[in-house]
């Protein structure tokens, strides 16, 4: 559910309940006192959901099924669109080419094959990198930043996905991201979905790919929808 709605409802609960005070306290009818409780289990219940739904949370497993289907499953180390080496689900291995020592490299504890990823260990250490590197520093804008109260799980993922393929700097502000910084500095989601599609290219070059993706994430952080 949309928090801004519950707000709403919640709005509306307590002026029926403080209405049904007053009518009491006016007029000692017993009905009117019975109502105002109604309307006040009503004001816990819906403080109870606005609670969790705007409590700041790690990326989700909607969230990470979201960035695997964007990145793309390689069992073997390969090059990106700007030559850097990956493997798995979009894990950067360096910011430059595959070296045939990659061939033989480990990069998840308990890994069965040297140079090569399950698609099994691949979700798990995306999951892994995305704990400990990407979900902090969108987390931070949410819990102390410019989004605080801004929370939905949907608009977290979003930015999460959009760390993960830009690097965690760009939701910091950095040089080279100073749009996207402005609208995250705004506390406005829909201006950062604004910028969102401003980052959609790769050696100077916009890929389709991309272009889908920033699409996707503005839609997810507006909306709360994975699929576009």
């Amino acid at each position: 559910m949309n928090p801004a709605k519950i707000r709403l409802k919640l709005k509306r609960r307590r002026a029926r309940r403080d209405r049904q005070k007053r009518l009491y306290e006016k007029t000692g009818r017993r009905g009117h006192k019975k109502a105002a409780r109604v309307h006040q289990r009503a004001v816990k219940k819906l403080r109870t959901l606005l609670d969790r739904l705007t409590t700041v949370q790690p990326v989700s497993n909607n969230g990470i099924r979201f960035i695997a289907e964007f990145e793309g499953f390689y069992s073997k180390p390969y090059n990106d669109p700007v030559g850097f080496a990956t493997v798995g689900y979009g894990h950067l291995i360096r910011y430059g080419p595959v070296k045939a020592s990659d061939h033989t490299s480990v990069w998840l504890k308990g890994q069965r094959t040297p140079g090569r990823l399950t698609e099994a260990e691949a979700r798990k250490l995306l999951k892994e990198r995305v704990a400990a590197d990407y979900s902090p520093p969108v987390r931070a804008l949410f819990t102390d930043g410019p989004l605080k109260g801004k929370f939905h799980q949907g608009a977290l993922d979003a930015l999460v996905s959009f760390a993960f393929n830009l690097g965690p700097a760009s939701v910091q502000g950095v040089p080279g991201f100073e749009t996207i910084g402005r609208a995250i500095e705004s506390g406005s989601l829909a201006q950062i979905a604004q910028a969102l599609p401003l980052y959609d290219k790769a050696g100077g070059q916009a890929l389709a790919g991309l272009t889908r993706r920033r699409k996707a994430e503005a839609h997810l952080l507006l909306t709360g929808m994975y699929h576009y």
